[in-house]
């Protein structure tokens, strides 16, 4: 039995120790506003070392942004650009992209338009037709601008130990030790810059004209549509569905709803709207040229230690993968963006129906190599879901002459990359 002495210390103990936190039961201690301590996360054992408090925040240095990329062109074909941009317009319900804002819809820098028939679309994620490509590699590049060379104090480093020669002291010995302050120089990285990476794509022309057999081009289809960043939409129900989602007085055209929540059908929306080539478009002879051409250039361009994304290159993903495995290592795709929701302004994010678009007649334009708008066909679209998204559609081949670096974000005179160089497929220089 304890004794009176230690049953008074323990009570007086549990006094004190209420004393100082507010209330019982959870125990959270008592903060002193926004800026109170958190006595809850003091490091109360002395061999734990520091708490994250006191060793301070230090923040990891922030990877460089990316600068440039390899690109296959493809705005210069004009019955590309303009199927492309009759689907823009289709999606917004008008003939006229310029009524949707003063000038060009692409480059106006008003108020942007929300379409009253998409779910999350507006005019500032409408991908320019001019901008079009499909990207090889994104690296980050320095200038080409020589460094700046430091003045190296050789007094500094103290005078060559007694009995070594210089020829001994830059030796290379079994013992690391006993290295000198030479020894342990490292050499530069080499300096990745315009000049250099023309240079290295030039050095694989002769292999790419191997590969094109006497052809002039390499040919890209679009026979795919399809999606990346998928999430689960469901339609906005009362109030919520009559709020415009831009800065626009437009409705946004999305029905308003009382049904009951396991109703209501989900939508798939998704960021990025793309087309390009069918996951087997290798099997034939160009297809196979296609293939080819980009894992050389991505392969060769990624062990040189130019490219920031080092994932395998492959034409598409299934968007199941992507959604549920956003975190692991998984292909790229060569893929044509039309629609990109991380471009929207103001800035925030908000995804666009996928399901509003493929249901839309617009999708009939592109179901069909001729560049006039078809009539409305029994074409069957097959049910979409986060898992199948892809949607075959017909565009064509179009010829590739060149691969080309562009300068990332940049706009040239007509809204175009900035090109800042590159080689052409089918004659050495």
């Amino acid at each position: 039995m304890a004794s009176t002495g230690e049953a008074q210390t323990a009570s007086t103990s549990n006094q004190e120790g209420r004393g100082s936190w507010r209330g019982r039961g959870r125990g959270r201690p008592w903060r002193r506003g926004r800026g109170g301590k958190n006595y809850s996360r003091q490091n109360t054992n002395p061999d734990a070392g520091p708490s994250t408090e006191d060793r301070g925040t230090s923040k990891k240095p922030e990877k460089p942004r990316p600068t440039h990329f390899l690109a296959l062109p493809l705005h210069t074909h004009a019955e590309l650009s303009g199927r492309i941009s009759q689907f823009h317009k289709a999606l917004f319900a008008t003939e006229d992209l310029s009524s949707l804002g003063s000038g060009n819809i692409y480059t106006s820098r008003g108020k942007p338009r929300i379409s009253t028939l998409i779910e999350g679309l507006d005019s500032t994620i409408l991908i320019d037709p001019i901008r079009m490509h499909m990207t090889l590699g994104v690296m980050t590049l320095e200038t080409d601008d020589p460094p700046q060379t430091e003045t190296v104090d050789q007094s500094s480093t103290g005078p060559e130990p007694e009995g070594i020669t210089q020829e001994a002291a830059t030796a290379p010995s079994g013992d690391q030790s006993t290295s000198t302050p030479s020894d342990t120089l490292e050499q530069p990285p080499p300096r990745r810059t315009i000049a250099t990476t023309l240079e290295l794509l030039k050095s694989l022309q002769p292999r790419i004209m191997e590969i094109l057999d006497g052809e002039k081009a390499v040919h890209v289809p679009l026979d795919h549509l399809d999606v990346l960043k998928t999430e689960r939409m469901r339609p906005k129900k009362g109030k919520d569905a009559q709020q415009p989602v831009a800065g626009d007085s437009v409705a946004t055209g999305v029905a308003t709803t009382d049904a009951p929540a396991e109703e209501v059908k989900e939508k798939v929306g998704a960021g990025v709207l793309f087309l390009g080539p069918s996951h087997d478009y290798h099997k034939d002879e160009t297809g196979r040229k296609l293939k080819e051409i980009c894992e050389l250039v991505n392969k060769t361009f990624k062990e040189a230690g130019y490219l920031t994304d080092t994932r395998p290159l492959t034409v598409r993903l299934k968007t199941f993968d992507l959604y549920f495995h956003s975190n692991a290592s998984f292909p790229t795709q060569l893929h044509c963006t039309i629609l990109n929701a991380s471009h929207r302004k103001p800035r925030r994010w908000q995804p666009f129906s996928y399901s509003d678009i493929v249901q839309h007649p617009a999708c009939q334009s592109l179901f069909t190599t001729s560049p006039s708008i078809p009539e409305p066909s029994t074409y069957a679209i097959p049910p979409i879901t986060r898992q199948n998204t892809a949607v075959p559609i017909q565009l064509g081949r179009y010829p590739v002459t060149s691969i080309q670096l562009w300068r990332m974000g940049s706009r040239g005179p007509n809204n175009e990359y900035v090109n800042c160089g590159g080689i052409e497929l089918s004659q050495a220089e």
